[in-house]
């Protein structure tokens, strides 16, 4: 499955005029569009309704019906997501937060998985397995979690680097040849650090990932697979959960995905460099 909104960003680039016209509608639009007829929808954006039929067959749907109930539960879904991070401090015992909170966990990780497109994924990690030097850039909450993935990949005996100050990634982003591979992680999309490195990567034929929202940026046009997870946090958030969390598990997939080819050498690796650490505890 496919978030909807997910699957027009996908089929932007083949849709016509007037198509694009409705994609732009639907995608800037914080209308209940659910509740919309065909007729009225078309109203709305003035369009034919045999447009707004084209363009639903288009971004992958058999009806314009079946995309309504998609944006119906999808639209429950958010609000209920966005409820939750707002509430479940308030006035609740431990065994109620506990359990909102594993509720939470797996509806963000369920809305992930409706998010991913396994050929994307695929093409992404067949760019790190070719990848001589692997870079990661990332800020704010993100740090953490290109952080967490440099560190795996060392560990597994894959060269990566990450650098927690911007003016350091923006220096080794400079230094980095088509030989090597960029992942850039920003869960807004809109981070400048990430943009002006991504395109300055593209500008030097260095193949990049991004790992991002699904926005018009720099992060999604330039870098060669973009990777999209969903909008699961209100601007007005209390931490960053759901982020972190849906942004983990893509890095976590590209990471089992880079080190499944040489399963074996990898454990063997990550075994050695463990017996290496454990003498700093001695």
């Amino acid at each position: 499955l496919m978030n909807c909104l997910t699957a027009i960003m996908e089929n932007y680039a083949n849709l016509s005029k007037n198509e694009k016209k409705i994609a732009d509608y639907l995608l800037a639009s914080d209308e209940e569009i659910y509740k919309h007829t065909v007729q009225k929808l078309a109203d709305k954006i003035q369009v034919t309704p045999s447009c707004i039929m084209r363009f639903t067959k288009k971004i992958g749907y058999e009806s314009f019906t079946q995309f309504r109930i998609d944006l119906a539960r999808e639209s429950q879904n958010d609000s209920g997501t966005e409820q939750m991070v707002e509430d479940f401090t308030k006035s609740d015992d431990l065994e109620t937060l506990v359990q909102k909170l594993t509720s939470f966990y797996n509806n963000t990780l369920e809305k992930t998985c409706n998010y991913l497109n396994y050929k994307k994924l695929e093409k992404a990690i067949e760019l790190l397995l070719n990848a001589k030097r692997i870079c990661i850039v990332a800020e704010g909450t993100s740090l953490l979690i290109g952080k967490d993935l440099a560190r795996k990949f060392m560990i597994a005996g894959i060269d990566a680097v990450f650098f927690e100050d911007a003016p350091t990634q923006l220096s080794q982003a400079a230094n980095l040849t088509p030989e090597d591979c960029l992942i850039a992680i920003s869960y807004s999309g809109k981070t400048n650090l990430t943009n002006i490195i991504v395109k300055m990567v593209a500008e030097a034929n260095v193949p990049s990932i991004s790992i991002s929202q699904n926005v018009q940026t720099n992060m999604v046009k330039y870098s060669t697979v973009a990777l999209f997870v969903p909008p699961l946090e209100p601007e007005r958030k209390i931490g960053s959960i759901a982020s972190r969390m849906s942004c983990n598990m893509v890095t976590d997939i590209l990471y089992l995905g880079t080190i499944q080819t040489d399963l074996n050498g990898a454990v063997s690796h990550v075994m050695k460099t463990r017996g290496i650490l454990q003498q700093l505890k001695k």
